[in-house]
C-alpha cells in the first residue's frame, strides 16, 4: 500500500532546512532581567477610545452604482 504522507524526523529536516527564522525561535525560553525592556512608553490611547464610544465612520452618501 502506498504512504502518501511521509514522517520525517528532526535530523532529517535539519538537512532540507535552507536558513532558520528568528521567529521559531520566539518564545522558547522564558523572559529573564537580559531580555525585558528596562522602561516602558505607553500610548495614549485616545483615538481609540473615541472609536470606542462612537464606532467606526459609516458612509451614508448616495448609492449611484448600478446592482449587478
Amino acid at each position: 500500500m502506498l504512504h502518501l504522507e511521509k514522517e520525517i524526523d528532526e535530523a532529517t529536516f535539519q538537512k532540507f532546512l535552507l536558513f532558520k527564522t528568528t521567529s521559531s525561535d520566539y518564545g522558547k525560553f522564558a523572559p529573564n532581567v537580559h531580555t525585558m525592556p528596562n522602561v516602558y512608553f505607553p500610548l495614549k490611547g485616545d483615538f481609540s477610545q473615541h472609536l470606542g464610544k462612537c464606532g467606526m465612520y459609516r458612509n451614508h452618501s448616495l448609492n449611484t452604482s448600478m446592482k449587478k
